[in-house]
């Protein structure tokens, strides 16, 4: 998702907690939140009502653009990341961020006041692929996981698949393999992941039929009214549907036919995406919704256009 520049730090606020001063060890001064004459970031933890919380632990910073660079700073430190977007998260001893906030950074003149953000924690378990899932033609896949439990935003991760796992909110998790240019090779079952638990998956292609993904980023999301796959002259719903304020996310396990089309409807869109499947194969679907512009009607008064999808640039 894009903001304006006026918007952004803000906008990583107002999606944790509002910012509170002291009852944190050391009681940071916002007044002391300059690096080498600009502005600095701090992030402390938190719980997710705000209560400060005395653990150790790290932030996170990577680029929508650069998704495979990670970039880690201590916490209740000062810091100053280079100028750029970030989605941002936090880890310590079994917690984590629900997740993942948005944050575009420039290197703004200091003028009395650090950026000080209180960041929440829920408790944290492990994602890790078998070595049977990551063997062959899939020793160099890379590991994705998205949480599915409810949240405004989502929380998702990347890692190496033969890596010693990604660290996640506890709860459902989907987790899959995919190529380097974001196309899934297989997707797993969803899991459970109790808290400080270490969970193995095991995405294997499909034996029987085509597995189908569909990721939609859009400005305030796409909820769907109606998501349907339709083949055989019958409408399919997804297996999986999780939605989000900018995400869509939408699974079907084991698809038997050689055409399919992918049809969302809402309050203002009406998408299709007609597709080729080849049996034993992942079919991935990712595009960018732009908001809708006013259109008018034959009598003159305007009502919602029709959405428009668009091939993705920089989402991951």
């Amino acid at each position: 998702m894009r903001t304006s520049p006026g918007l952004s730090v803000l906008m990583l606020i107002t999606l944790i907690v509002p910012p509170m001063m002291g009852a944190n060890k050391g009681n940071p001064n916002p007044a002391e939140g300059e690096f080498l004459g600009n502005r600095a970031l701090m992030v402390l933890p938190a719980t997710m009502s705000g209560k400060a919380l005395d653990i150790p632990c790290t932030v996170h910073l990577v680029s929508p653009t650069g998704p495979n660079r990670e970039s880690v700073y201590p916490c209740e430190k000062w810091v100053q990341p280079p100028r750029g977007e970030y989605y941002v998260w936090v880890e310590g001893e079994g917690v984590i961020s629900p997740f993942l906030s948005y944050l575009q950074w420039k290197r703004e003149p200091f003028t009395g006041k650090g950026l000080l953000v209180r960041m929440p924690l829920i408790p944290s378990g492990t994602i890790r692929a078998t070595s049977a899932s990551t063997s062959g033609a899939q020793a160099n896949a890379q590991l994705r996981i998205i949480s599915l439990e409810k949240s405004a935003r989502a929380f998702d991760r990347r890692g190496q698949s033969n890596g010693p796992g990604i660290m996640v909110p506890a709860g459902r998790v989907l987790a899959g393999l995919f190529r380097s240019n974001g196309d899934a090779i297989a997707i797993a079952q969803p899991v459970t992941v109790m808290a400080g638990e270490t969970v193995d998956v095991n995405p294997r292609p499909p034996v029987n039929g085509t597995d189908i993904l569909v990721i939609l980023h859009g400005p305030g999301g796409s909820p769907a009214d109606s998501l349907v796959l339709q083949y055989r002259e019958k409408p399919r719903p997804p297996d999986i549907l999780y939605i989000t304020y900018e995400r869509l996310v939408a699974v079907w396990y084991g698809v038997n036919a050689s055409h399919a089309t992918v049809v969302l409807t809402n309050q203002t869109v009406r998408w299709t995406r007609s597709l080729t499947l080849t049996t034993g194969t992942v079919t991935t679907v990712r595009e960018i919704h732009t908001r809708p512009a006013a259109a008018s009607r034959p009598d003159g008064r305007h009502q919602p256009a029709t959405g428009e999808f668009l091939p993705p640039s920089t989402r991951h």
